[in-house]
């Protein structure tokens, strides 16, 4: 017949198979309740990460962007900077030249004054040269009312009376 710990072993069994099935569906209800409450945070947290990669990616080509743009900036700043550089140059030249000119005319315009003022001191000193040799001659008598003297006479005298 059949042993009592055969039996035994069998009410185990049974027992254990009877009591396996409600404890596997709590089991399973309990995880489940569990993997649902986590499953919640791990879905944002996997969304979350996802928006934190794009916002990184984003914010490098955004750098990129400003750096682009900056450059530009700098660019441009360069370019109208030497644009007034030249500018400058250009007007301070044309000052110069405005400024040589009227220098140039003034010393032409005292050239001129001083060349007129030369002139007639000469033609003053020749009248007064003239006029004391004519005087000279008139009161040495040399001179006769109809007599004439010649031309190169007169002027080595009045050479050697100037000299």
């Amino acid at each position: 017949m059949i042993s009592a710990h055969i039996i035994v072993d069998l009410a185990f069994c049974v027992g254990f198979a009877l009591a396996f099935n409600p404890v596997r569906k709590f089991t399973k209800k309990f995880l489940a309740k569990r993997a649902c409450g986590v499953e919640g945070p791990v879905r944002k947290s996997v969304t979350l990460a996802g928006k934190l990669d794009a916002l990184v990616s984003g914010a490098s080509h955004g750098d990129a962007e400003v750096d682009r743009v900056i450059a530009e900036m700098i660019r441009e700043t360069e370019e109208r900077c030497q644009g007034i550089l030249e500018k400058g140059k250009r007007e301070i030249e044309a000052l110069l030249e405005d400024y040589i000119h009227v220098a140039t005319g003034k010393l032409e315009l005292r050239i001129e004054s001083f060349i007129r003022a030369l002139r007639v001191s000469a033609v003053e000193t020749a009248a007064s040269a003239a006029f004391t040799l004519m005087k000279e001659e008139l009161e040495n008598g040399k001179v006769d009312a109809g007599e004439a003297v010649s031309a190169s006479e007169q002027d080595s005298v009045a050479s050697k009376k100037l000299h």
